[in-house]
């Protein structure tokens, strides 16, 4: 296992398993890097299918952050804390690189 981290972690992907609790964040962290994408690939491209795929992907975050708003409502998290789990929305300045797929 350390030997797959430590390759992780010297791959354009070693921004994924930087922080000590990746493993709590790790899916978070690569749906934000997706998410990300998409938005890049949005300021980028015109009048192409990326723009229908794009907009349904917006969608589907959107849902899950409203899932994950109402389930922290549910357990009595506070905003600051509700932050750390939402796709769209940054608790801090995101560590995730600009450079694409």
């Amino acid at each position: 296992m350390e030997e797959a981290l430590s390759y992780i972690k010297e791959s354009p992907y070693g921004f994924l398993v930087k922080r000590e609790d990746f493993e709590v964040f790790l899916e978070l962290n690569m749906e934000r890097y997706i998410y990300d994408e998409f938005m890049r690939l949005k300021r980028t491209s015109h009048m192409n299918i990326i723009e229908s795929m794009v907009y349904m992907h917006q969608m589907e975050y959107e849902i899950r952050d409203l899932f994950t708003i109402f389930e922290a409502k549910r357990y009595g998290f506070d905003k600051k804390e509700t932050r750390k789990y939402l796709v769209r929305i940054r608790p801090e300045p995101s560590p995730l690189p600009q450079s694409g797929l």
